[in-house]
């Protein structure tokens, strides 16, 4: 049977407040469950992804902010990397929470699972 590795208690009990987490994805699985954790502890949560109409619920159902972004797409990127500091002037918890699993060789990859840059 596997461990489970869990956070130190004495870090969920931490005041957050005026903290600027970013979370990718952040609008289910483990992503969602670390930003409702962060908001919590009082933490500004933005919650970044392609699907806007999960992250727009999810943002009015919890109280995160929303931004769109479409990782696969390095215009989107940009556009959402301006428009993130025009928010903030900092990010206090960047997430590292997109990930892909065993991908296959580049010319083995379908046309669609790549980026518009190819």
């Amino acid at each position: 049977m596997p461990t489970t590795i869990q956070c130190p208690k004495g870090l969920l009990q931490l005041d957050l407040s005026g903290k600027v987490a970013l979370i990718p994805g952040g609008y289910s699985d483990i992503g969602l469950n670390t930003a409702k954790q962060l908001f919590r502890q009082n933490a500004r949560v933005i919650v970044a992804g392609r699907d806007e109409k999960k992250g727009t619920l999810v943002a009015s159902e919890t109280g995160f902010d929303f931004m769109a972004v479409d990782h696969s797409d390095v215009d989107s990127g940009k556009a959402f990397a301006s428009s993130l500091f025009e928010e903030v002037d900092r990010l206090d918890v960047p997430m590292c929470n997109a990930a892909v699993m065993a991908p296959g060789a580049p010319d083995a990859m379908p046309v669609s699972a790549r980026t518009k840059e190819g």
